[in-house]
């Protein structure tokens, strides 16, 4: 499972470094997320990338691992694509769609070692707000639903982006 990992950061680095090559100007940010997932009924930790191809379409990068609970260990690996309505100067809503990798697994149950994991792709749609607090901070809402065959998920998460 810890290789795993290290493949994901990896990819999200990979992701996050060929949004940078598609151009050279345009809006970046990292940010962390907490969220809770349905499916799992557990809090998510994330870490994003965006990078906003024009002042409206942006593409954002997630990785965010739900803390196991009953056993039952989740992340899910997103690359959503915004688009941002203005509202005020500094308040933005967006709807997002994009594609999700999620893994589960199982390994314990009532003490029988079960071993059971799960991947699979599916589609996010969803939408959130954003709240610049400065010029290079902002926050956050999202509510999302991950399609993902038999891990169907609602998440609705919160968080910060520090832009650069």
């Amino acid at each position: 499972f810890i290789k795993m990992k290290k493949n994901v950061i990896v990819l999200l680095a990979l992701i996050a470094m060929s949004a940078s090559a598609f151009a050279q100007k345009g809006e970046k940010s990292v940010g962390l997320s907490l969220g809770y997932g349905t499916e799992i009924e557990s809090l998510g930790i994330g870490a994003r990338f965006q990078y906003n191809f024009t002042d409206q379409l942006r593409i954002a990068p997630e990785f965010v691992y739900y803390i196991p609970n009953n056993n039952l260990e989740m992340w899910d690996l997103n690359v959503n694509a915004n688009y941002l309505f203005p509202l005020q100067n500094n308040l933005k809503v967006y709807p997002l769609a994009g594609l999700i990798f999620s893994h589960a697994s199982v390994g314990e149950v009532l003490g029988v070692d079960v071993d059971f994991s799960d991947s699979s792709f599916g589609i996010n749609l969803g939408g959130g707000i954003q709240y610049d607090l400065k010029s290079n901070i902002s926050l956050f809402g999202e509510l999302k639903y991950g399609i993902v065959s038999d891990w169907d998920q609602a998440t609705i998460s919160v968080g910060a982006a520090y832009k650069f």
